[in-house]
């Protein structure tokens, strides 16, 4: 039996007991993408709605690196949450300087939210729905956060590449290197103004901003930069947490410091709020 393509591939869900791969249309990409969903214990047996925490990944990885190298689940333990962990490519989360078919931050902000509410029984506004990601992950979670407020209650960084747009190049192949600059542009460009965190955060209205989090280790090389948004939000007035703790830009430090992010959205004994 032929199937229309589009019906098919909406139709792509596979179960792995509370763990699910989504692939859907996204009308920003102009193709398909997944993501990786993890669902509370009960939620099949359940009526109730979820709040959902987006988690980004970081350069060159994919949407299955936050279950496949952390401990993710286990650390989920009995918290009433939808997890999503989207796929990003090299994006940066960023709509491209160059490349139609790239508008990564449409596809966060907009496709890829109605597809989980749609999908899912998700708990569907602001109040309810947080971002967080590891290095550009980091980067795309506290960008989305400043850049559409209106959408998530917390935007959450490990050890975050903040200072990303003031870089040329970052010791990357020449591969990355390309897909940096056709993300951002060159140096001096208009869209690196616009994606930059700094500036975003000294021109955010204090009142309208999500809650900030931001970790990173000591021995961390984008320390300095989250060091410096750190003093912007303090300096603005815009609430945050920031964490500075022993460790490096590595997945042992990531598989750690993801608990705290956890416990500030959702502590493991909070209930889900029914229908």
């Amino acid at each position: 039996m032929r199937l229309h393509l589009s019906i098919l591939l909406a139709a792509l869900l596979t179960v792995q007991g509370d763990v699910r791969d989504v692939t859907f249309a996204s009308a920003a990409l102009g193709r398909t993408v997944p993501y990786r969903v993890l669902l509370p214990a009960g939620y099949e047996a359940s009526d109730a709605r979820y709040p959902v925490l987006y988690l980004l990944h970081g350069l060159d990885g994919h949407y299955t690196d936050w279950v496949d190298r952390t401990k993710l689940a286990q650390h989920l333990g009995g918290r009433a949450l939808i997890v999503v962990t989207p796929e990003g490519a090299n994006s940066w989360y960023v709509n491209w300087h160059a490349g139609t078919n790239e508008r990564w931050e449409d596809y966060l902000a907009h496709d890829l939210i109605a597809d989980v509410d749609a999908r899912f029984r998700t708990e569907a506004r602001r109040e309810s729905r947080f971002i967080a990601g590891l290095s550009m992950g980091g980067y795309g979670a506290l960008r989305m956060g400043l850049k559409h407020p209106e959408q998530y209650a917390i935007a959450a960084s490990v050890s975050g590449a903040l200072n990303i747009t003031r870089l040329e190049t970052y010791g990357w192949t020449d591969g990355l290197r390309a897909g940096f600059l056709k993300a951002f542009g060159p140096q001096g460009s208009d869209r690196r103004a616009e994606d930059d965190v700094f500036e975003l955060a000294r021109r955010a209205p204090p009142g309208a901003m999500p809650f900030f989090y931001l970790d990173c280790g000591a021995a961390d090389p984008f320390l300095p930069g989250n060091r410096e948004l750190a003093a912007i939000l303090q300096e603005r007035k815009i609430a945050y947490e920031y964490r500075e703790t022993p460790g490096a830009h590595n997945w042992a430090y990531w598989d750690r410091q993801i608990v705290p992010i956890l416990n500030l959205i959702r502590p493991p004994a909070q209930a889900p709020a029914r229908k």
